[in-house]
């Protein structure tokens, strides 16, 4: 009886923790979540002395990576996972601002691709080496042994989301037939799950099937 209700005090008392963020994995999770928009928000410091954001930063990454032959408004949006009528409206604004290019592809004429203006190399430049000072200021006081087993440990929370997001580990429903039997969907669910990056665009109702513009 003692232990029955010791187990119940115990239960409950976890039970409480996790109610109020005390419980020690609720509270690893709560700091890393901190830790995060405190991150984004030292990070995107670094935009705001160019006039830019995390969005156009990526684009010049992306377009540059491109380079020479550069790339298409169609291949960037798939590159981005955007929709391409999206990206038009950016890359517009982007041209305004002097940082692209939108030529005639010298492999196919019928064809305009996107490539960084002088002034977008620069300042794609400049602004990753800001980044990597911001990112060394901010790690400075880790040393290489600390560093090592932070990046570790954040893999391995990386592969168990990976594998807790996988379609075998999603929750079995139960389901009846007519004839009153009870039938598991989880491997059905799977399966579809699976096959769904196996279909073409229009299929999977993506919004980057859209037609692309002329």
């Amino acid at each position: 009886m003692d232990a029955a209700r010791n187990t119940s005090a115990d239960l409950d008392s976890v039970s409480a923790g996790v109610r109020t963020g005390d419980h020690p994995s609720a509270e690893i999770i709560s700091a890393m979540l901190k830790a995060s928009r405190q991150l984004q928000s030292y990070l995107d410091g670094t935009f705001c002395d160019f006039g830019l954001n995390e969005t156009r930063f990526t684009v010049l990454k992306c377009v540059d990576q491109t380079a020479p032959e550069g790339c298409s408004q169609v291949e960037l949006a798939a590159q981005l996972d955007h929709a391409e009528s999206g990206i038009s409206t950016l890359i517009d604004r982007m041209r305004e601002s002097g940082l692209i290019y939108r030529l005639r592809s010298k492999l196919d004429r019928r064809k305009r691709v996107l490539l960084l203006t002088p002034l977008g190399r620069e300042v794609l430049v400049e602004l990753e080496q800001k980044r990597i000072q911001r990112i060394t200021a901010l790690l400075e006081r880790f040393d290489q042994p600390q560093k090592r087993q932070f990046a570790d440990l954040l893999h391995l929370l990386s592969n168990e989301l990976t594998r807790q997001e996988s379609p075998a580990n999603a929750p079995a429903t139960i389901q009846h037939d007519e004839f009153g039997n009870e039938h598991f969907k989880q491997v059905e669910a799977a399966q579809e799950v699976a096959s769904f990056g196996d279909r073409s665009p229009a299929e999977r109702g993506s919004p980057n099937s859209q037609t692309p513009a002329a």
